[in-house]
């Protein structure tokens, strides 16, 4: 009787042990098949690294077959050759990383090159020069990319006449402002990937209309007739790298010099359009500024 007992005992224990092998291997295939789907839908999109603003941080999604990467505030997962462990991962990271990039898609499915912008930044940009306009194309289904001398964080700044003081000022007086993440060197920009360029202003331009790789950037836009808006001291720039000779534009008064140097004639307007190219004197004036911006960048998808 007692060998019998135990008999039962052992049949029943790799019995137990036989179904919760089963079950693993079960799970293991579904998980593969679940794999194998994700890897036949990533190869009908062309997946890029994707960069998106959070607070003053970036967020950067990449999606391939068997790899997704998610960098914010240092935490970084990378799977590539994926165990029980990491396939758990994918299949909850893969759905966030689809969603967030069909929140940028553009008409044939992904940023293409009539969906972004180029907005060149350098340290003392200013603030809302450049923050308005980076979320005001968004709106219209394009996406900003800012480019710097180097890919790294700049610091903007806030120009204003102080409303109230003691000894009143001439000219703006500067303060911090917030920080923003250039994406990519001038050097590495092909310029022939955007629809349109967006210089804003603050003291930046002073210095940054000396890279080489900025001019060559900027003369592309007006050689291909592609929308150009540029507000405050960004006249700078566009007046180094000689594309506004003949044309009428406007600015902030103190840089009237910079369009009769470069062959502008300069008009005190709150927003002048002269062909491809936007003008507007300061950020007071981005709503109608950007009104026109919109309209040239809707303009040009069309054709």
């Amino acid at each position: 009787m007692g060998d019998k007992l135990y008999t039962y005992k052992l049949e029943a224990h790799r019995s137990a042990e036989y179904n919760q092998h089963e079950k693993i291997q079960t799970r293991w295939l579904a998980g593969l098949i679940i794999v194998a789907i994700m890897y036949l839908l990533c190869k009908g999109y062309n997946f890029r690294n994707e960069y998106f603003m959070v607070e003053d941080k970036i967020l950067r999604v990449t999606v391939d077959p068997f790899e997704i990467l998610l960098t914010r505030k240092g935490d970084i997962m990378n799977v590539k050759h994926p165990t029980r462990r990491s396939v758990l991962q994918m299949l909850a990271g893969a759905p966030v990383a689809l969603g967030v990039k069909a929140s940028f898609a553009s008409d044939a499915g992904h940023t293409s090159k009539r969906s972004k912008i180029l907005m060149p930044v350098g340290d003392a940009t200013e603030a809302v020069d450049t923050l308005y306009p980076f979320f005001r194309v968004a709106e219209d289904g394009y996406r900003a990319v800012v480019a710097g001398p180097e890919a790294r964080m700049y610091h903007m700044v806030l120009h204003e006449i102080p409303p109230a003081s003691n000894i009143p000022w001439d000219i703006t007086e500067e303060r911090p402002g917030y920080h923003i993440k250039a994406e990519v060197a001038f050097r590495d920009v092909d310029p022939s990937e955007y629809a349109g360029l967006f210089v804003s202003g603050g003291r930046a331009p002073e210095y940054l209309r000396y890279d080489k790789d900025l001019m060559r950037i900027t003369r592309h836009f007006f050689e291909a007739n592609k929308p150009v808006a540029v507000v405050c001291h960004g006249i700078e720039i566009v007046s180094a790298a000689g594309v506004i000779r003949g044309r009428i534009v406007t600015t902030v008064a103190k840089c009237a010099l910079d369009c009769a140097q470069g062959g502008g004639k300069y008009v005190d307007q709150p927003v002048v359009v002269d062909g491809n190219l936007v003008t507007a004197r300061t950020w007071h004036d981005n709503t109608p500024f950007m009104r026109e911006f919109m309209k040239m960048l809707a303009s040009a998808r069309e054709k």
